[in-house]
This record gives structure tokens, sequence and C-alpha cells, in this order.
């Protein structure tokens, strides 16, 4: 969960420091002159984002820090479904080939981009 949160925290900080995050290469790529997949990622970002929306309050209340209204609670924090899950790891994967064809001009032999 952490993991996953970290690689969709925004591209900055407040103190105005870079994430090497999925929001920061999105931002420091062109995908002007191909609309299209530049649509595609922005909608992918979005998944990608509302799935972390789903996570924060765990990382936030008990992975990062040990909240102790939340532990005396017995909350259940960032609870997602095995579907979610598998669907986030699918648009992830997308985000990665379709980055990865940008940067190395082909998908991966092993990934099926």
């Amino acid at each position: 969960m952490l993991q996953v949160c970290k690689i969709t925290d925004p591209a900055r900080d407040p103190r105005k420091n870079d994430n090497h995050t999925i929001a920061f290469l999105l931002e420091h790529s062109d995908f002007s002159s191909d609309p299209l997949t530049l649509k595609r990622l922005s909608d992918l970002h979005d998944k990608l984002l509302a799935f972390r929306k789903k996570l924060l309050p765990a990382r936030n209340k008990l992975i990062s820090h040990s909240d102790r209204d939340s532990i005396l609670a017995g909350l259940q924090l960032g609870a997602a479904s095995d579907e979610e899950w598998n669907q986030f790891w699918l648009d992830l994967q997308d985000v990665i080939c379709i980055m990865r064809k940008k940067a190395m001009g082909g998908p991966p032999t092993l990934m099926p981009c």
C-alpha cells in the first residue's frame, strides 16, 4: 500500500521538492503530437489516483503514522477488492508500456504492450 501511494504521490511536495512519481513522469513527457495517447495516459492516471484515494487513509493513519485513535477504533482503512487491485496493476502496466515506448521506441520483450 505504501509503495502504491508513493508512486501515485503528486509530482511536487508542498516544499517544492520533486517526487519521482507517475505524475512527475507525465509532466515531463511530451505527448502533444499524439493526443490519443495523451488522453489514454490522462485516463489511466485518473484511475490510478482513484485507487490511491481508497488506500490513502490506511497510509496516513496506520502505515506511515500510528494514529492512536484509528488503532483503538479498529478501523478498517484502505480496503480494496481483488478486482480493484488487479485493475490497478493492469492500469499501471499500461502506463509503463506507453512511457517505455515513448522513451525507448518500442515495447519491452517480456511485457504485453
